[in-house]
């Protein structure tokens, strides 16, 4: 589901675009969360504007 925009600036301070910038970050470094149940990862990387992020995401099973 797609948030409306603005409401992700407005809730962690930063938009959908600067976070996707970070998944094409060449140095970005995805590991494992081992921290949760659910298979989860974190994304350290830098986006367009330079700034450093610290992405977390769950992937989900869906079920047909």
């Amino acid at each position: 589901m797609m948030k409306r925009p603005g409401v992700n600036r407005q809730k962690h301070g930063i938009d959908l675009a600067e976070i996707e910038a970070v998944f094409y970050d060449p140095y970005a470094i995805t590991i494992e969360d081992l921290e949760h149940d659910e298979e989860r990862f974190v994304t350290i990387g830098q986006n367009h504007l330079e700034r450093q992020h610290y992405e977390r995401e769950a992937h989900h099973a869906r079920t047909l």
